[in-house]
């Protein structure tokens, strides 16, 4: 894993870039979009957050209001670096992408087709000084074996807004095609790196850690069990499996084939109430691509019992 986390560190020589046709790419808002987080605070503690978009809409003027939810895993807890619950406004018009500080919603955060050395005014003040941002680094580097662009964004603090150091709060690096890929530096006690994603429906990295819990505040879960079909189905390479949970309960969820024979065991942990989301890459338990044809999933928790059947198509 230590090479996965370490691998969009490999970067090579500095390019300068122009304005990005597609820079709304460093910034995926496709509902069911995940990233997989490796946390560290150095050999002292170290833990895994996932991130996910969890919904969206669209203005009259073509601007994209998308919701992330954050947590920590097995258990569930709240994030670190990140927020359990944030709404970004994404100006198409501009490739801007605007978030809350203080409580207000006009915090400009990433210029996404931003060049080399450009800096912006993140917050201001009002005569107390200004939150910053400017790109510091423009390179080409390889992630999950796809190359791409990665842009560093320094946050930082300054009494003068013409400044282009100050105080620094943080570092960014946003991919294309990826997002958010590292966040640390500053005046922040740990770092986060990407591990793993899904992306429109692709897979990307190492999901350790596959399961994905959704805690929508606005969204009444049922009274009751049930799992749900997947999606896609067929598929290939990944698809997703929900499921929702009335109380906390005792999970098993494993895939057979036509022969009745158990060929992965997806999940087997105790939750808590909630709506959840397990991504399956259709491979088996030895990390081997099955065959392709019809497969089974089971799910038991507590006294109930689901079985759903899905198409894996190579």
């Amino acid at each position: 894993m230590k090479l996965k986390i370490l691998l969009f560190l490999s970067f090579t020589k500095v390019f300068i870039f122009s304005q990005d046709s597609d820079a709304l790419k460093y910034f995926p808002h496709k509902i069911g979009d995940m990233w997989e987080y490796f946390y560290s605070e150095g050999p002292q503690y170290t833990d895994t957050l996932q991130n996910f978009n969890l919904n969206d809409s669209t203005d009259s003027e073509g601007n994209i209001y998308i919701t992330q939810s954050a947590s920590r895993i097995n258990p569930t807890q709240s994030p670190l670096l990140l927020n359990s619950l944030e709404t970004f406004k994404i100006d198409t018009a501009n490739n801007f992408v605007y978030g809350r500080i203080e409580q207000k919603n006009n915090a400009l955060l990433y210029k996404l087709n931003a060049n080399l050395g450009d800096k912006w005014v993140k917050f201001d003040y009002q005569g107390n000084g200004f939150e910053m941002v400017r790109v510091q680094e423009i390179r080409n580097t390889n992630i999950f074996g796809v190359q791409t662009i990665l842009k560093s964004y320094v946050f930082y603090f300054a009494f003068d807004s013409t400044d282009a150091t100050g105080l620094d709060r943080k570092i960014d690096y946003l991919a294309k095609g990826f997002g958010l890929i590292y966040r640390g530096g500053g005046d922040l006690v740990g770092s986060i790196y990407l591990t793993g994603a899904v992306i429109e429906g692709i897979l990307f990295g190492d999901t350790t850690h596959i399961i994905t819990y959704i805690d929508n505040p606005n969204q009444s879960i049922p009274k009751n069990f049930n799992l749900f079909q997947n999606y896609p189905n067929p598929f290939n390479p990944t698809t997703s499996i929900k499921f929702i949970l009335s109380e906390l309960s005792d999970i098993s969820l494993k895939v057979y084939n036509i022969l009745g024979e158990e060929v992965k065991m997806l999940l087997k942990e105790e939750l808590p109430r909630g709506l959840y989301r397990v991504q399956w890459d259709g491979k088996d338990n030895y990390g081997n691509i099955l065959s392709n044809g019809t497969y089974f999933i089971r799910m038991i928790a507590g006294g109930h019992q689901k079985i759903i059947k899905t198409v894996f198509l190579k």
